[in-house]
């Protein structure tokens, strides 16, 4: 709704179970386009019972304040993102034990770009996520105006 912090756009859906409901991340510009600033990209959580709906906007929205491609994924007790490009959070991994308040829990270079990664718990409700190790992302590289390449590569987690 006009005056709401997501009322530019809501895009990117990212569901996972939690708790028996499906958990609906987001991602929404917070500003209109302006050429000189760019975009406000932030996170919004949606709740429902049913993943028809109806869903509920979380009452502490924006909950990611950064990344404009942000991976999701259950992960020991909580959730885990990549939140990827954009904010002054951007290039962080964050954690949140509670599915909502996310904290930075450490920041990274050669974050996967639009990452599809497998994610076996993704809708199994788990309460000991076991996070990612793989998964499909796209590097761009320009050349010039009219040489553009995109790539297509596997990538792999490596947790401690």
């Amino acid at each position: 709704g006009e005056g709401e912090w997501d009322q530019y756009s809501i895009h990117d859906p990212y569901p996972l179970v939690h708790d028996g409901k499906i958990y609906l991340y987001y991602k929404s510009d917070f500003s209109k386009q302006d050429a000189k600033r760019g975009l406000v990209r932030m996170h919004g959580l949606a709740i429902a019972d049913n993943p028809l709906g109806p869903f509920k906007k979380h009452p502490l929205n924006p909950i990611l304040a950064a990344g404009h491609e942000t991976t999701l994924f259950p992960f020991k007790k909580g959730v885990a993102a990549f939140a990827i490009r954009d904010g002054n959070e951007r290039n962080t991994i964050q954690y949140a034990e509670d599915w909502v308040n996310f904290e930075i829990a450490s920041i990274v270079e050669m974050m996967p770009v639009a990452a599809g990664p497998y994610v076996p718990d993704a809708f199994t409700d788990t309460k000991d996520g076991r996070g990612i190790t793989w998964g499909l992302s796209h590097f761009t590289a320009v050349n010039g105006w009219k040489n553009r390449y995109s790539n297509l590569v596997r990538f792999d987690v490596f947790c401690k």
